[in-house]
C-alpha cells in the first residue's frame, strides 16, 4: 500500500513526463533513481501502473536541481493529440509505427513560427499564427464539400 509521502508534496509541484530524461551521472541522480525504483515498485503493488507519480515523489524528496526542457524537446503524441511549438521539433515521442515519425517531423518542422499541431490517427495538421480566416476557410473547403461549408456559414449567419 502506498502511503502519503512523509513530506506533503505541494499541488504546484508537477508530475513530469518520464519518457525523455537527461541527467548527469552523480551520486544525487543515483539516489534519485534508486528512490524512484523503490517507490515505483511500491506503487505497482498498490495498483498504480504509471511511473510518473513515483518519479514526482522521488524528485521532490531528493535535494537535486532539475529543469524541464521546452516542448520542442519532447513532442508527445498518441492517437489524438494537440500541442504547441515555438521552434523546430527536436525529439518526437509516442507509441507509433516508426514510419510515421519522419512524416510527422517534416510536417511539424515545415514552419519555424509559433504553431499549433493536431494529430488524429495518421493525419496531422499544423496551423501557424499567420493563418487567418481566409486560409482556414480555404482549408475547410478543401477538406469538406463546398455545399456543407455554405450550409454551415448560412446557419451561423442566420441561425437556420
Amino acid at each position: 500500500m502506498v502511503d502519503e509521502p512523509l513530506t506533503p508534496i505541494p499541488d504546484g509541484f508537477p508530475e513530469l513526463n518520464t519518457g525523455i530524461l537527461l541527467f548527469k551521472d552523480t551520486n544525487g541522480t543515483k539516489r534519485l533513481f534508486n528512490r524512484w525504483q523503490d517507490l515505483y515498485l511500491a506503487h505497482r503493488e498498490a495498483g498504480i501502473q504509471f511511473d510518473q507519480p513515483s518519479f514526482r515523489e522521488a524528485l521532490f524528496s531528493e535535494d537535486i536541481s532539475h529543469s524541464v526542457l521546452p516542448p520542442e524537446y519532447n513532442v508527445r503524441f498518441g492517437d489524438v493529440s494537440v500541442g504547441y511549438l515555438g521552434g523546430k521539433a527536436k525529439i518526437l515521442h509516442g507509441r507509433r509505427d516508426s514510419g510515421v515519425y519522419s512524416k510527422f517531423a517534416s510536417q511539424l518542422n515545415r514552419e519555424a513560427d509559433n504553431r499549433i499541431w493536431k494529430i488524429r490517427g495518421e493525419k496531422i495538421s499544423v496551423t501557424t499564427h499567420r493563418e487567418g480566416l481566409f486560409f482556414r476557410l480555404r482549408r475547410l473547403i478543401q477538406e469538406e464539400r463546398f455545399s456543407t461549408i455554405v450550409s454551415k456559414i448560412f446557419k451561423k449567419m442566420f441561425g437556420q
